[in-house]
């Protein structure tokens, strides 16, 4: 078990990172940051130190996530919390949703992980802000939300969509409007992840035409 940080540096020297699905400016930080990385093959030999990232959407593939022993296995869950699956110690979770140019990366993971997920992100370049394990971590929660109310906006003839994009640049400095969030997260992921809180609280509860455009989109991919 790694229990320090120094023990995390000198252990990320005999790694590789093994990635599952694609994300974009994933694979390009990994190149960047000179450390071995393989795509996932299903026949493939796990070697002891090798990190397994996982981003595929809520995968949950435990199977596979057995493999790395003792060591951090990131994967991308902003909705499944690792409580509701069982997780063992070392699975951390990621918020996918949010872009990764960002420096920050919200996080969830047991205390026993933590100094050796840090270490890894570093050399990502990448910070990681630890938040409760809870369905939408923090950032996931709040974006839903806007995207939510600028769907029953526009579901009330307020506004275009991309009217509403550019009001809310404009006023609050968003780096994007939630229209355009919806289409960079995926309509689907939004409206299950309220789905998942509505369970928690009604006023999560999707817009119809929010759920009805992301079940046109599942149908066209």
């Amino acid at each position: 078990m790694l229990a320090t940080q120094q023990d995390s540096l000198l252990y990320l020297a005999f790694m590789r990172i093994i990635i599952a699905g694609k994300q974009p400016g994933w694979l390009e930080l990994a190149e960047a940051s000179g450390i071995p990385w393989l795509l996932r093959d299903e026949t493939m030999v796990i070697h002891t130190g090798d990190i397994l990232l996982d981003l595929r959407d809520e995968a949950w593939d435990m199977e596979w996530y057995e493999r790395a022993g003792n060591n951090p296995v990131f994967i991308s869950a902003t909705a499944g919390t690792l409580d509701q699956h069982h997780a063992p110690w070392n699975i951390v979770r990621m918020n996918s949703w949010l872009d990764p140019d960002n420096d920050s990366i919200e996080c969830c993971g047991q205390a026993q992980v933590r100094a050796s997920a840090e270490a890894f992100m570093k050399t990502l370049g990448k910070k990681i802000e630890w938040v409760p394990d809870i369905a939408g971590m923090v950032s996931g929660r709040v974006i839903a939300m806007i995207i939510n109310e600028a769907w029953m906006a526009f579901e009330e003839n307020v506004s275009s969509r991309e009217d509403i994009d550019e009001a809310m640049k404009l006023g609050t400095n968003y780096p994007y409007g939630p229209f355009e969030w919806c289409e960079k997260i995926g309509a689907g992921r939004v409206a299950g992840l309220l789905q998942t809180l509505a369970q928690q609280h009604a006023h999560y509860q999707p817009s119809p035409m929010l759920l009805k455009y992301a079940s046109v989109q599942k149908k066209d991919i």
